[in-house]
């Protein structure tokens, strides 16, 4: 559902001020192509099993740091009373006036700030899991909530899609590994830009700063 949104703000973000000097004709390719279609499906079985080992290998490394970060500030936390206190909770705290911003109402601004905390520490798919429960109880959340919840986390603009985005990357185009990681704060930082509130016509712009700015354009 974000996908255009992000497309649109990750252009903003890095702009085409020069003509590009890539053009279909002058592309070139060093691989010569398969001569057979045993050959190509041979070749794309090894691509896809590069990207596959690659994605898992660097997801695991950066969620494995997310977890270290966590066990830091949790033990920091801990000598002040704070044991339970973690990367996600902080952006919890931190994204619960951005989710009142959104439409949340405040009694459910922290517990939206922290599922998009999560979304952004972990993963989507963690949010949505510890979003279920609250779906599950009737009246725990109002509709209005629960739209606005469900369009917020639906995104891949989070910390671990940096392995997904340079193992795929990296095993596809070894060459142009250095650019990938300052391409994905692009995309990333567009895909969380654009988030559709429920009436589906006010935009929350907000950055990895955290730094925000609210605006409404009809179409």
């Amino acid at each position: 559902m974000a996908i255009p949104g992000g497309i649109l703000f990750a252009r903003i973000l890095s702009p085409a001020t020069e003509p590009s000097q890539v053009t279909f004709e002058n592309l070139s390719f060093s691989e010569t192509p398969p001569k057979s279609i045993i050959e190509a499906a041979a070749n794309g079985a090894m691509t896809g099993l590069k990207i596959a080992a690659g994605v898992a290998t660097v997801v695991m490394a950066f969620v494995a740091i997310i977890a270290l970060i966590n066990g830091i500030i949790g033990g920091v936390g801990g000598w002040f009373g704070f044991a339970n206190v973690s990367l996600e909770s902080i952006f919890g705290y931190v994204l619960a006036p951005l989710a009142w911003i959104m439409g949340v109402d405040w009694s459910d601004a922290n517990l939206a700030g922290s599922l998009i905390g999560q979304k952004l520490a972990i993963n989507e798919f963690v949010a949505y899991l510890n979003f279920s429960p609250y779906l599950q109880t009737s009246g725990t959340l109002d509709v209005k909530t629960i739209a606005i919840i469900s369009f917020a986390l639906c995104g891949f603009a989070n910390f671990g899609s940096i392995g997904v985005v340079v193992g795929a990357f990296s095993a596809i185009s070894p060459k142009t590994r250095a650019g990938n990681r300052p391409a994905w704060f692009t995309g990333a930082g567009g895909g969380d830009a654009f988030q559709p509130d429920e009436r589906d016509h006010c935009r929350v712009l907000y950055w990895f700063s955290l730094s925000f700015i609210a605006g409404c354009t009809p179409y």
